[in-house]
């Protein structure tokens, strides 16, 4: 029989307890001792064990770590496919820290409130820690190397394209090509690797991570694009900045929709961007400096345009889906919006002649013209730039260029003369004139003297019907104008060499009136001689050169009237009675 005593029995649980609940607390305490100045077990740098070192053994061990690095891992390489590539740690200014990673490996279990670093020396325990070895670098400068790096496996994928074809009969309808899948580096993945790879010296190739970008549509998108597109056959769209005008047609605007959404919005920020090259101007302050009578420094003010794309934007995608939208609708015209910049300075400003508008523009275009008569051009129209005509004085266009002739500079090119087209000094000194009484017939200016060629030339008629001409030939033949304004009138010629234009601008002051020139009426026309050639000696042997073209005779007029409000200022008829003129060859006689 077995004598239990209570008692006894529940004298041994004190005992029990401080067991089961002391040991543990010892254990700790002595793990807590043993790796007080020491680093906690299983801890890992990278593959290198650095567990229950103190703090000079680890010192030791980060040393014979960078060490390496020195020595052995002084780049960091990448592939992809069969191309390699590497970046130079220098060129990143890459630095190990090895203080820093001390610091760090002995704060794991030790940075926390006791409870949390209990739990986390349990985890290192049970599976153990690996840190990677600090460091420091130029972010900017990796990044330009990534950059760079990524843009060498870049390839953007290609959207399938919506063409405008044309069948055999001529109708219109609309195709599909298909698209390219894209290329890019996937940036986020690349960034770890290169992380892990300098936190550990791993000298060995990082594999570029590289993704697809699908090109792919679906069946829906297919379908709705196709039915936008099949709206816009045959429609257009004008768009318009005060004279300039750009027209796209349907192609244009299918080339702007998108399979995503309704329309492709960097398209039209790309073409906006575009524009914007030839729209925006900056603001131009005015100049005016005269000297003796004439204006030796001038400069117009100028309004600035700055392009308002987001309004733009807005009335280009409005415009689309109103083509698209409403099928009776084939043309749609929008202005872009702009911001008009003004100057600090205006020509109003700095001057108290009046001095302070275009009044006036006359223009002409001599293509085909010989270097000598281009010469004297520009030569010509520099003697009238700057020229002031105060109020009520009678300009003389021979007075204001004054002797034409070679002791001036002018250069012998081809004039009438006596009938015949001869090498005469100033040749070409008439486009000049030419185009100053056409500013002056614009300007309402009343003309006192002009007189017409004897023959129709090419050149006035480039841009021009005839009539609108006036020869110079001093002392014989002038063209004179009066300023009847209340205010100062300055001339400024624009000579264009490459574009073989000229135009001339009067400034002065607005007074209300406006000019109009009737259509040029032609009558009694004859038709020209046979052609005629001439001796050149200028030209090599053998070389024949047109000067001139086969000009039929003609009587020309055109009425001009000048008005202001009620009033008429100007009522006049033109008169020009052209000869019959032949068609003109030069015949080269130079020799060596």
């Amino acid at each position: 029989m077995v004598n239990k005593n209570p008692k006894k029995i529940f004298s041994f649980l004190p005992a029990v307890a401080v067991i089961f609940l002391g040991l543990p607390l010892i254990i700790l305490v002595a793990y807590q001792l043993a790796y007080r100045n020491r680093t906690l077990p299983k801890t890992y740098l990278c593959e290198e064990d650095v567990s229950n070192k103190n703090r000079q053994d680890l010192h030791s061990k980060l040393a014979e770590m960078i060490s390496f690095q020195k020595n052995f891992y002084r780049f960091l390489r990448f592939s992809y496919q069969n191309e390699t590539w590497e970046i130079n740690l220098e060129e990143i200014n890459f630095r190990p820290n090895p203080n820093e990673t001390s610091e760090r490996i002995f704060r794991v279990g030790r940075e926390a409130n006791p409870l949390e670093n209990l739990q986390t020396r349990i985890k290192i325990w049970q599976k153990g820690r690996i840190l990677p070895f600090q460091y420091s670098l130029d972010n900017n400068l990796l990044e330009e190397k990534i950059a760079t790096l990524s843009g060498r496996i870049y390839e953007p994928e290609i959207e399938p394209k919506i063409n405008l074809v044309k069948d055999a009969g001529g109708n219109k309808s609309v195709e599909i090509e298909p698209g390219k899948d894209g290329l890019e580096v996937d940036r986020e993945k690349l960034i770890k690797e290169i992380n892990r790879s300098l936190g550990c010296f791993d000298p060995s190739f990082i594999n570029l991570p590289v993704r697809k970008i699908s090109s792919a549509i679906s069946t829906a998108e297919r379908t709705a694009v196709l039915k936008r597109a099949e709206s816009l056959l045959d429609k257009s769209l004008k768009i318009t900045f005060g004279n300039q005008a750009w027209q796209l047609n349907d192609q244009n605007l299918v080339d702007f929709l998108s399979f995503k959404t309704s329309v492709a919005e960097e398209k039209i920020n790309q073409y906006l961007e575009e524009l914007k090259k030839i729209i925006e101007t900056d603001p131009q302050n005015a100049t005016l400096q005269i000297e003796n009578g004439k204006a030796v420094v001038f400069t117009p003010s100028q309004d600035g345009f700055l392009l308002d794309r987001k309004k733009t934007k807005e009335k280009f995608i409005t415009a689309i889906d109103d083509l698209i939208n409403q099928a009776d609708l084939k043309q749609k015209e929008i202005e872009v919006v702009v911001t008009v910049v003004s100057p600090k300075i205006t020509t109003e400003s700095i001057n108290n002649l009046g001095i302070k508008e275009i009044v006036g523009t006359g223009n002409s275009k001599f293509a085909g013209s010989i270097e000598q008569r281009i010469f004297n051009i520009g030569l010509a129209t520099s003697k009238l730039n700057g020229v002031v005509i105060a109020p009520g004085e009678i300009f003389s266009f021979n007075e204001a260029v004054g002797d034409i002739s070679e002791a001036t500079g002018y250069k012998k090119a081809y004039i009438i003369q006596q009938g015949r087209t001869v090498l005469g000094d100033g040749g070409g000194v008439c486009q000049v004139s030419t185009t100053l009484f056409r500013a002056a017939l614009d300007a309402g200016l009343p003309i006192k003297e002009r007189h017409s060629h004897a023959y129709r030339v090419s050149y006035y008629e480039q841009d021009s019907g005839p009539g609108l001409d006036a020869t110079v030939f001093s002392p014989t033949a002038d063209l004179k104008f009066e300023n009847d304004t209340a205010n100062h009138l300055l001339i400024q010629g624009q000579f264009n060499k490459k574009a073989k234009t000229l135009s001339f601008k009067l400034y002065g002051t607005a007074d209300g009136r406006k000019a109009e020139i009737g259509k040029p009426i032609i009558k009694d026309v004859s038709s020209p001689p046979p052609d005629l050639y001439q001796d050149d000696p200028t030209l090599a042997l053998g070389t024949v050169k047109q000067i001139d073209w086969k000009a039929w005779g003609a009587k020309v007029n055109f009425h001009w009237r000048v008005t202001r409000g009620e009033e008429v200022l100007q009522d006049k008829t033109f008169y020009s009675n052209y000869q019959p003129w032949q068609a003109i060859f030069l015949r080269g006689t130079k020799t060596q």
